[in-house]
């Protein structure tokens, strides 16, 4: 499974999505879906480290080109994004608030905050 934002019709941003994989809830504390038990929304909880998958090399997969990008190895093309914060060390409601500061795009720096 793939994860994306729907962009260009809302934001490109990723953290609104990865915060609500792993927290099953909105910005406001609703649950997601509303109308589901604890336990349910728990089912449909996924770790940090599986929704970062799910928007960075799930979605190679799902386009066949996994073999040249989607993970950072030699050979494959040097595109990321560096953060503010270390996702796996901040706790699960600040996951929405993580902000690039930079962006290599080639192995060449394209954007700094």
């Amino acid at each position: 499974m793939a994860f994306g934002s729907d962009a260009p019709v809302t934001s490109p941003n990723p953290w609104p999505g990865i915060y609500g994989a792993v927290t099953r809830t909105t910005r406001s504390g609703a649950k997601v879906p509303p109308s589901q038990e604890d336990n349910q929304v728990a089912a449909q909880q996924v770790s940090v480290e599986e929704a970062l998958k799910m928007y960075t090399g799930a979605g190679t997969w799902s386009e066949g080109t996994q073999e040249h990008k989607g993970s950072i190895e030699t050979g494959k093309l040097a595109d990321l994004v560096l953060l503010d914060k270390d996702p796996f060390a901040v706790e699960a409601l600040a996951l929405v608030d993580i902000r690039p500061v930079m962006t290599i795009i080639g192995g060449r720096v394209v954007w700094e905050r």
